[in-house]
């Protein structure tokens, strides 16, 4: 059978398809420069045109069973279309399935990929809601009210306005009177306007403002819980971070009481010190709402293929943002995806992992001895492309590592790597300098670093490498 849509050829269709794709980018918040797409009411009313389009289009196709051999026939096209390693990898699940929702991917991307500021709320409210009364006024001589009626009982349902209330008088004060949802009531009614249900439904006249209502609530709900998390996580890290300061100021007043002055600056005590400051600073860092939102944000550029995140990390050495250094941010978004697959492991290995009573030149021997027996891992993979772009991104300011936190740099790297050995020879240059000439205030007592950024790169480096080695982890 032939291609079943006499007003447009496949190849045409296609093209459209790639067109709609630009639109869905641009809708996702930023121009091809990189720069913020700034949307209107009149932008996202094509925007949003151009999805109803390919929404009727391939519930047509789908819809009957005669057109099954052309929807495969298209799903390949498409699948070698998403294939291509410049296609964007969040739009890389595109077919004829989710183009019958074409319309929800549009208004999805307006409002959950930009920060809601008020000229870009308003815009894309108006826009739906002029939309939604033109599509009433076909059908409905009074659409103004039929709109505000039919919205009301929607909201009922999702428990945002009160029932029971004359419908003129809440068309009179909704507006003005609309309850700030319970997220948690509102998460178990979610179900109620569903957008899977949402394309097997004739339209309503209503379906921009309700398709955005449950996605403005859902975001709300989304909220709702990270504050949770983040407040959570604030509570934990002060309770691990209070709990080593007090242990560590008991520590310091029995010493005192029992020993007198000289057991205050006995080596053991320090060394229980220092390790102890030292756990408290990687827990700051492993539980901060910055380093999280760094996470985040490198699981998704690191999952695309990797012709695609090196293009996003070339254009962002080029770009020149004030007070802000792109080059450092990089470094830490390339280690934080080495190893966000073992983050949990890590947090509990500082939690467990006990005082050593070891001098640092001590650690530091141990590490360079563990240099002579490893042998260079040439498997292929994600962890690898990682390193290798970062060894070569490092090779000209190996410094970098040095304004990154100990515990990342030493989780991150694999003891097999170039990268880790250029790092360790580093440390070791420092840690052996003369006293006269070191960056710290170690130089009182010889060649032994105590609380200092050496000293804690050493900790750091002895505490993955040495005491807890693992293999790496293939992502």
């Amino acid at each position: 059978m032939g291609w079943p849509l006499p007003g447009i050829s496949l190849d045409d269709l296609m093209d459209r398809i790639k067109e709609f794709v630009d639109i869905l980018v641009l809708a996702s918040g930023y121009q091809s420069s990189g720069l913020p797409a700034v949307w209107d009411v009149e932008n996202i009313k094509k925007a949003v045109r151009w999805g109803l389009f390919f929404e009727d289009v391939f519930k047509c196709l789908r819809h009957f069973d005669c057109y099954e051999e052309s929807v495969k026939e298209l799903d390949a096209v498409l699948s070698s279309l998403t294939s291509n390693p410049f296609f964007p990898a969040g739009l890389a699940h595109m077919s004829s399935a989710t183009l019958s929702n074409a319309r929800g991917l549009v208004l999805e991307r307006l409002l959950h990929s930009h920060a809601i500021r008020n000229d870009h709320l308003l815009s894309l409210l108006r826009a739906v809601v002029e939309m939604d009364i033109n599509e009433l006024s076909e059908s409905d001589d009074g659409s103004r009210t039929s709109y505000v009626e039919k919205l009301i009982l929607q909201m009922e349902k999702l428990d945002l306005v009160p029932a029971g209330i004359e419908s003129t008088e809440k068309s009179n004060s909704f507006l003005n009177d609309v309850i700030i949802p319970d997220c948690i009531k509102y998460d178990r009614n979610l179900h109620a306007i569903k957008m899977s249900d949402w394309g097997k439904k004739e339209r309503t006249g209503l379906d921009n403002s309700l398709f955005i209502m449950q996605e403005i609530l859902s975001r709300q709900a989304v909220m709702s819980c990270m504050c949770s998390f983040r407040k959570s996580i604030n509570n934990l890290s002060e309770i691990i971070i209070g709990n080593c300061m007090v242990k560590s100021e008991s520590m310091q007043l029995e010493s005192k009481s029992d020993n007198g002055v000289t057991a205050f600056v006995d080596q053991s005590l320090n060394y229980l010190y220092q390790f102890r400051h030292w756990r408290t600073k990687c827990i700051s860092y492993l539980l901060d709402n910055r380093t999280l939102k760094l996470l985040s944000g490198s699981d998704l550029i690191l999952s695309a293929p990797n012709e695609q995140w090196v293009r996003v990390f070339e254009e962002l050495k080029l770009s020149t943002n004030l007070g802000c250094d792109n080059m450092l941010e990089i470094v830490e978004i390339l280690l934080l995806g080495l190893i966000s697959s073992k983050w949990n492991y890590l947090i509990q290995l500082i939690l467990s992992i006990s005082c050593d009573f070891l001098s640092t030149a001590k650690k530091l021997s141990d590490l360079q001895e563990l240099l002579e027996g490893n042998t260079l891992d040439m498997q292929i993979n994600k962890e690898k492309e990682m390193l290798d772009y970062l060894t070569q991104f490092l090779k000209f300011q190996p410094q970098k590592l040095w304004e990154l936190p100990s515990i990342l740099v030493a989780a991150a790297i694999p003891s097999w790597s170039s990268l880790f050995r250029m790092h360790l020879r580093e440390v070791a240059h420092k840690f052996n300098e003369p006293s006269s000439s070191r960056c710290c205030e170690c130089n009182q007592d010889g060649s032994e670093h105590h609380d200092c950024q050496v000293g804690e790169r050493i900790q750091s480096l002895f505490a993955f490498h040495i005491r807890c080695p693992q293999r790496s982890v293939n992502i």
